[in-house]
């Protein structure tokens, strides 16, 4: 079954589905092998559907911000924000996760000072998920909360791939847009890319601040 749920292009049933889903009612000391269960099989676009429609959907954003609370265990966060990541690869979670912006960028704020590796780099991604999804959308004010949270998380100390993608997101989220440029702007962000520039010596990472300054000019 666990094989069948994680392979992108099989065809689970509504049964074996039912019985992940009950699963993710186990306990949080027990619950981190159903996340990561689930975490890869969000990717099929039939398991996609039932926990991302718009019936359900409502249901599994509040279970995402209850397994990520502030008293929640570290590691079944990273997974949460990993799941994340990957019901983006299908419209109806894409779909969702739009939707749901507001809410999910509220608990990846509560995140972010978290002194984690994985976790930082999941919450990352996350965010520069966002970035793609919005960069082609006429939606400003999106954009601003997008820069705005990422601005945020760039303001603490974050491990480098984790600084990389979020530099990677707002380079996404500026490149040929000029109002979004004009809003990082007024969010001051080429300071703060000057200074993460001055303190990493990861060249990936300083290559893109260079390249994301430069758009900012």
């Amino acid at each position: 079954m666990v094989e069948k749920l994680n392979d992108a292009n099989s065809s689970p049933t509504l049964d074996q589905v039912k019985i992940l889903q009950k699963a993710l009612k186990w306990p949080q000391d027990q619950v981190f092998p159903v996340l990561d269960i689930l975490r890869l099989c969000i990717r099929n676009q039939f398991v996609n559907k039932c926990f991302c429609n718009k019936q359900d959907g409502a249901a599994f954003i509040s279970y995402i911000q209850q397994i990520t609370s502030i008293n929640c265990k570290t590691a079944n966060k990273m997974l949460v924000f990993r799941t994340l990541c990957n019901a983006f690869q299908c419209d109806t979670g894409s779909n969702l996760l739009k939707n749901s912006r507001e809410e999910i960028t509220t608990l990846l704020m509560d995140c972010k000072s978290i002194k984690n590796k994985n976790l930082q780099i999941a919450l990352s991604s996350v965010l520069l998920n966002y970035a793609v999804q919005q960069h082609s959308e006429q939606n400003a004010e999106a954009k601003f909360e997008l820069l705005s949270a990422v601005e945020t998380v760039l303001e603490v100390e974050q491990e480098d791939e984790a600084n990389f993608r979020l530099v990677v997101a707002l380079g996404t989220l500026t490149h040929n847009d000029h109002d979004s440029k004009s809003l990082a702007k007024s969010l001051e962000i080429a300071q703060t890319i000057n200074r993460l520039q001055s303190k990493t010596s990861v060249q990936k990472l300083i290559d893109s601040a260079k390249g994301l300054l430069q758009i900012l000019q």
